[in-house]
C-alpha cells in the first residue's frame, strides 16, 4: 500500500516538474513543426515526464543495486501466523516461535538487532546452526542477532540468504486481555542506515 502511494505520488512530482519545464522550456518545436501551441505544450509535457521517470528509474535501480535489505518476520510456529493467542492454560507452556530472516543486496555493515520479550514472558533459542550468531544479553529475555557474523562468508555483491532462528516462548503469568509484541528492533544509536534498509514484522502476543 505505501510502495503504492509513494509511487502515486511520485508521478504527481513528474507531472508538475514536467508542466513547468515545458512553459519555461520549451522543445518539442525542435523536433515537430506543428503550429498549435497546445500540442507543442503536451509534446513538451510528454518528454519532460519521459526524462523524469527515466532518471527517476535509474536513481532506484542504482539505490537497490547497492543498498542492503534484511527482512525480519517473527512467526507462531503452531499457529502458523503473526498473532499468537494465549490462554490460562498455556502458562509454563513451551510455545515454538521463528524469526525468519532474508537478506539481500549489496555486502554492507548492519547494527545490531536485538528481541527482548514483554514482561511476564520468557523467550530461549533452540540450539543449533542458525543460533551460532545469536548471543543471550539478559537470560530468557533478551537476544542479539549479529546480522555481519552470517555476512562473513558471503561475497560483496547479488547477496541471498535466508535465515530461520527458532525459540521457544513461556508465559509465566497470564493477565486477561495483555496485548504485546514481540519484535526485532535495531540499534538506536546505529546513523549509516541509508543504504543498509531493515524491515521487521512483529509477532502479536494476545491473552484471553
Amino acid at each position: 500500500m505505501k510502495n503504492e502511494i509513494f509511487k502515486q505520488i511520485k508521478q504527481l512530482i513528474i507531472v508538475i516538474i514536467s508542466g513547468v519545464c515545458s512553459y519555461f522550456i520549451p522543445i518539442a518545436h525542435f523536433f515537430v513543426n506543428i503550429p498549435d501551441t497546445k500540442i507543442l505544450t503536451g509534446f513538451d509535457i510528454a518528454i519532460f515526464s519521459f526524462i523524469g521517470n527515466s532518471l527517476f528509474s535509474a536513481i532506484d535501480y542504482f539505490y537497490k543495486k547497492n543498498k542492503l535489505m534484511i527482512r525480519i518476520s517473527i512467526e507462531a510456529i503452531e499457529q502458523e501466523s503473526d498473532k499468537l493467542i494465549l490462554y490460562d492454560k498455556d502458562i509454563d507452556k513451551q510455545l515454538e516461535i521463528k524469526a525468519n530472516i532474508k537478506i539481500e543486496g549489496k555486502k554492507r555493515k548492519c547494527p545490531l538487532i536485538s528481541l527482548k520479550v514483554p514482561d511476564c514472558y520468557l523467550l530461549q533459542v533452540q540450539n543449533n546452526k542458525s543460533s551460532s550468531f545469536v548471543k543471550e544479553i539478559s537470560t530468557s529475555e533478551e537476544y542479539e542477532i549479529d546480522i555481519n557474523k552470517i555476512l562473513q562468508k558471503s561475497p560483496k555483491e547479488g547477496i541471498s540468504i535466508t535465515r530461520e532462528i527458532k525459540f521457544i516462548l513461556l508465559l509465566e503469568e497470564h493477565n486477561k486481555g495483555n496485548n504485546d509484541y514481540l519484535v526485532c528492533e535495531k540499534d538506536s544509536g546505529w546513523k549509516y542506515l541509508g543504504m543498509t534498509n531493515i524491515d521487521s514484522k512483529r509477532l502479536q502476543l494476545l491473552q484471553k
